[in-house]
């Protein structure tokens, strides 16, 4: 608040009302976030802490919530990639889904697979969790054919 510019005095009484009201909590914080992101737009644990940082949470407890929060969820990287790929395929046109599941090696199919492995790896997904989301991503297009 400092940063942008607000007087000390009103960053002082706005802290002490957030605390009487129990408001600043790193822990509660970093919880509601990796849940929001498990909702609505997964990603990889090593995304997440960065995330996290980024926001002020503390390394050791940005890991300490993300691990508690997966396993609380029975979820790990793997099913965050698989919950981020399938979702992407649910958002694609017919015709992307359909060139997902044309001939192996078609352009048509590897540009598909490119653009899906891009969106996984911009979510921190790597190697065997890429290589499982694309084959869900895969299942999710055949599923939806149907």
């Amino acid at each position: 608040m400092l940063k942008k510019g607000l007087q000390p005095a009103a960053v002082r009484d706005c802290i002490r009302w957030l605390r009487e009201r129990d408001l600043l909590d790193d822990r509660a914080f970093a919880q509601a976030h990796v849940r929001d992101r498990l909702r609505f737009s997964p990603r990889s644990p090593f995304l997440l802490r960065r995330e996290l940082g980024k926001k002020g949470v503390e390394p050791s407890l940005a890991g300490e919530v993300i691990d508690q929060v997966l396993e609380e969820d029975g979820l790990d990287a793997t099913d965050l990639s698989v919950l981020a790929a399938t979702g992407w395929v649910r958002k694609q046109s017919v015709q992307t889904r359909a060139a997902l599941l044309s001939a192996p090696f078609s352009p048509e199919r590897e540009k598909v697979r490119r653009r899906l492995y891009g969106f996984l790896s911009r979510r921190g997904f790597r190697g065997n969790e890429a290589r499982r989301g694309l084959e869900a991503g895969e299942e999710k297009a055949r599923e939806l054919e149907e």
